[in-house]
């Protein structure tokens, strides 16, 4: 399995591919790191953030996107937990 960082861009970038993109895999505590290269709406895939209903400690991984000013998970748009 080949992992992508998209380049830095101002303006919107459409992926035309008949390959299947995975996002860049980090761990909840290289996030905060990550935030300051990241830009606004970046996504990366947390592979011990916790999904909705998942215990403490017992995250199985989620997607999160930059917000601006902190990571939030794609379907809450709440902070990221593991």
């Amino acid at each position: 399995m080949s992992l992508y960082r998209f380049a830095k861009t101002s303006k919107a970038a459409r992926v035309d591919s008949t390959k299947v993109v995975y996002p860049m895999q980090v761990l909840f505590a290289d996030l905060a790191a990550l935030l300051t290269e990241s830009d606004p709406g970046e996504v990366v895939f947390c592979t011990n953030c916790r999904k909705i209903g998942e215990g403490a400690a017992a995250g199985t991984g989620t997607l999160v996107y930059d917000g601006g000013a902190a990571w939030l998970t794609v379907s809450t748009d709440a902070a990221p937990a593991v």
